[in-house]
């Protein structure tokens, strides 16, 4: 068995959230009696941190933003799902006994009701959240974590994600990495990008994830 250990970003890869995160931002920023456009959403706010955010739209502190953006989120994810075939990858991982762990940039208040939602938190040995860390991907301070906690080897550990910080974060690490890539993902990434980032091997549907496995 090549991996003994499978590591998950959430938004994006196990489930299709990006949608929640878009219209969350915008109603944050309406609720700040802003009006942005789409490609003013893409740009500003996605894989972006307060330093970026904040003198973007003119703001002195990102609290407020932020504390909107999450209530909206809560409100969003409640009607959040997996995509299709990762219970059967998780199911498979149980059988076989491979750890699985989270890493996501996520915040654990919203990601760890959504696993219990789903019905697999119980498939996850370790959760690594933006609660957890100093440092969020592409550092790989979050997958070194997760790796520490369940003493897993990184020669052995597949990280799969959907974006190019998850390809970065892992490879510095030392873990193989994997890329899900769906037409929705279009909306928000490049698939030519992604591939410069040069993970393992990049996917479209969980069945041919679950092929690599047995």
């Amino acid at each position: 068995m090549k991996y003994r250990t499978l590591l998950f970003d959430f938004d994006g890869t196990l489930s299709p959230t990006l949608d929640y995160w878009f219209s969350s931002f915008r109603r944050a920023l309406v609720r700040l009696g802003i009006q942005a456009s789409d490609d003013e959403i893409f740009e500003k706010c996605f894989y972006k941190d307060d330093a970026e955010i904040g003198p973007a739209f003119g703001f002195d502190s990102c609290a407020t933003f932020w504390k909107y953006t999450f209530e909206a989120l809560n409100e969003e994810f409640a009607t959040a799902e997996m995509f299709g075939g990762v219970d059967d990858v998780l199911a498979h991982c149980e059988r076989a006994g491979i750890s699985v762990g989270l890493v996501t940039s996520g915040e654990r208040a919203i990601v760890e009701p959504a696993l219990h939602n789903f019905g697999v938190h119980h498939h996850f040995n370790v959760t690594i959240t933006a609660n957890d860390t100093t440092h969020f991907k592409p550092h790989p301070e979050p997958v070194l974590k997760a790796l520490a906690a369940i003493n897993a080897d990184p020669k052995s550990t597949l990280f799969i994600g959907d974006h190019i910080v998850d390809v970065i974060a892992g490879k510095a690490a030392g873990t193989d990495t994997a890329i899900f890539f769906t037409d929705g993902h279009s909306r928000f990434h490049k698939l030519d990008e992604l591939k410069t980032s040069g993970p393992t091997f990049i996917f479209s549907d969980y069945r041919e994830l679950l092929a690599k496995l047995v």
